[in-house]
């Protein structure tokens, strides 16, 4: 169960109901702000990349839920307004840093300057006995993107935790 506002936000939520549940009364959070900068591994602002404010759901649960997302702007900047005050998560998805989640008790003004960190990448060629494999698709773990290698049966993928990761080949009659 899930109780939005009127942008579609989460506000609270119960991820595991198995019957009928009476909530009674629901009192909603109060309204905070989240605010910061994201930066890179030099110290320098880095423009454009999408952050997502994940909500850490109510009622003792461990899981989060994407609320909503914005670009940073040209320094680095981000805002948030008209947020749940509680427990969240701030993720920042890019190819070239690695994808970390960063957990924040927001309140009225809650400020984080995020650190990035740089990302690992997996790149190859997928090639049978008659030569490269173009169309087929590659899963790697942890990849928030849908890979396919190109007509030369190249892939690339960035973005990813400094460790080690499955790779899974399908398609073209192939798996890996």
């Amino acid at each position: 169960l899930w109780i939005v506002d009127s942008a579609g936000r989460a506000r609270i939520g119960w991820p595991h109901l198995s019957r009928a549940r009476d909530f009674g009364d629901v009192k909603l959070p109060a309204d905070g702000a989240l605010g910061g900068q994201l930066v890179a591994p030099v110290g320098l602002p880095v423009k454009g990349l999408r952050v997502v404010l994940l909500r850490k759901l109510d009622a003792g649960c461990t899981h989060y839920v994407e609320s909503c997302a914005i670009a940073a702007g040209v320094d680095g900047s981000f805002l948030f307004e008209g947020i749940p005050c509680g427990d969240h998560a701030c993720r920042v998805e890019s190819k070239d840093f690695a994808p970390e989640a960063h957990p924040i008790k927001v309140g009225a003004e809650t400020y984080l300057e995020v650190h990035l960190k740089r990302g690992a990448s997996i790149a190859g060629v997928v090639a049978g006995p008659e030569g490269p494999v173009a169309g087929v698709k590659v899963e790697v773990a942890d990849a928030t993107v849908l890979i396919v290698t190109d007509a030369a049966g190249a892939f690339s993928v960035g973005g990813l935790d400094p460790e080690s990761h499955r790779v899974v080949v399908r398609g073209g009659g192939w798996i890996s």
